[in-house]
């Protein structure tokens, strides 16, 4: 072995190690001053954020198109859309304001190329699929992304749990369970 490997691999070890004695805090939250766990998406790291309809409204109003993911991460929405000349990019969203985030220089909008498959092309809204979560009971939405071809909703439910829902590709309603109709809930926390 390498010192370079010898060097990553006991990097890695003293990593695992710090992070086992850390304080168990849920992935996607803070702690917050009093000690209770914020949910990013709920709360960025200054508070209140706008609800994820509100950043769709206002992606989609920038002309932009195809949103296949939203989420709040590094203090701003990122979302995963099309651009005017259809490639695939990632913009970033003031969570308290809803603007997009423009280069102080040039006052063009802050994004990145994205390599990869988004949403299919389609007429789902991402703020209907959020209303028909909320409207199964979910308090709050803090993220939608396309991936194992369908709509993944992460939202907090009626008792506070991070769940995750599943919505149709093509319509955008709630995958049901077959035998209670119900919408099929994940919870992650």
């Amino acid at each position: 072995m390498t010192l370079k490997a010898f060097t990553s691999t006991a990097a890695a070890i003293a990593m695992a190690v710090a992070l086992a004695a850390a304080p168990s805090v849920p992935v996607g939250a803070q702690t917050g001053t009093s000690g209770t766990p914020k949910v990013i998406g709920e709360f960025g790291a200054n508070g209140p954020t706008l609800p994820v309809e509100h950043i769709i409204a206002k992606v989609t109003a920038a002309g932009l198109t195809d949103i296949s993911l939203i989420h709040l991460e590094h203090g701003r929405y990122e979302v995963k859309c099309r651009d005017a000349k259809g490639r695939l990019v990632e913009v970033f969203v003031d969570p308290k304001t809803g603007e997009l985030l423009r280069d102080p220089k040039t006052g063009k909008l802050k994004w990145d190329k994205v390599t990869g498959v988004g949403a299919p092309s389609s007429d789902i809204d991402l703020a209907d699929i959020a209303a028909k979560a909320k409207a199964a009971g979910m308090q709050k939405v803090y993220a939608i992304e396309f991936e194992h071809a369908l709509y993944e909703i992460m939202a907090i439910d009626a008792q506070g749990r991070k769940v995750e829902l599943y919505a149709h590709p093509k319509t955008g309603e709630l995958l049901r369970h077959p035998k209670t109709g119900k919408p099929m809930i994940e919870i992650i926390e």
